[in-house]
């Protein structure tokens, strides 16, 4: 009784927030960030028992334009002033550590990735998901269906 959404996309969970229907929220930290600045400071958040997770790269197999241009893509993508200019544009955590040392104090406040927020947060168990993943998706759709 006490959930009011379970929301579909990033702009419903800002949109939650913003028109006061929710007063607190699970929301992901580039829209949080978005949501701290289109409110004038009004919404806060924070990354204590925030969940993390790790992106990762794949390369298809027998892609029609080879391995080869793939991994230099990824390659390029993973240096740290690319990073950067990721983050600042978008939010997302830099996973090159090195990016760190590029960032501005004020950009590690709010940088999932950086050694003081990870220590905040709760790393997401993915073997745990592939493992669970049938069981605890029939759960959660007969939870949204009552």
């Amino acid at each position: 009784p006490h959930v009011l959404s379970f929301w579909g996309s990033g702009a419903e969970s800002q949109q939650l927030m913003i028109e006061g229907e929710a007063s607190i929220g699970a929301i992901w930290h580039t829209r949080a960030t978005l949501l701290h600045e289109d409110s004038g400071g009004r919404i806060k958040w924070g990354f204590d028992h925030a969940f993390l997770n790790a992106s990762s790269w794949g390369v298809l197999k027998d892609n029609p334009a080879g391995t080869a241009p793939a991994m230099q893509f990824i390659q390029h993508a993973l240096q740290p002033a690319g990073q950067l200019k990721l983050f600042e544009a978008l939010g997302n955590g830099p996973s090159n550590a090195a990016t760190q040392q590029l960032m501005s104090a004020e950009q590690r406040e709010i940088n999932c990735a950086s050694e003081a927020n990870m220590k905040k947060q709760i790393f997401l168990d993915t073997q745990w998901y592939a493992d669970h993943y049938s069981s605890t998706l029939e759960q959660y759709l007969t939870h949204l269906s009552k």
